[in-house]
């Protein structure tokens, strides 16, 4: 995905109803998960509020190793870069 140029033209107005959410904030949003998963946990322990913890933990460690952005809308194909 060329964010760059995706932001570029969502910020000179050629791309509307698009939203890029950068990394920083996807992963806050994923810190908030855990917090939440943790404070289940720790009021109910039991094996799915444990797995439902270890799966916010891994989300996280996903979008950090990855720089994970979010894209809220419908992107153009041009935005999009084919890897073979």
């Amino acid at each position: 995905m060329d964010t760059r140029k995706l932001q570029d033209d969502i910020d000179a107005g050629k791309v509307n109803d698009v939203e890029i959410i950068p990394p920083e904030i996807v992963q806050s949003e994923l810190k908030s998960k855990i917090i939440k998963a943790q404070k289940m946990y720790d009021l109910h322990p039991s094996p799915n509020n444990l797995d439902k913890l270890i799966r916010a933990e891994v989300d996280l460690e996903h979008a950090i190793r990855d720089n994970e952005c979010l894209i809220k809308g419908c992107v153009h194909k041009k935005y999009i870069k084919v890897v073979e």
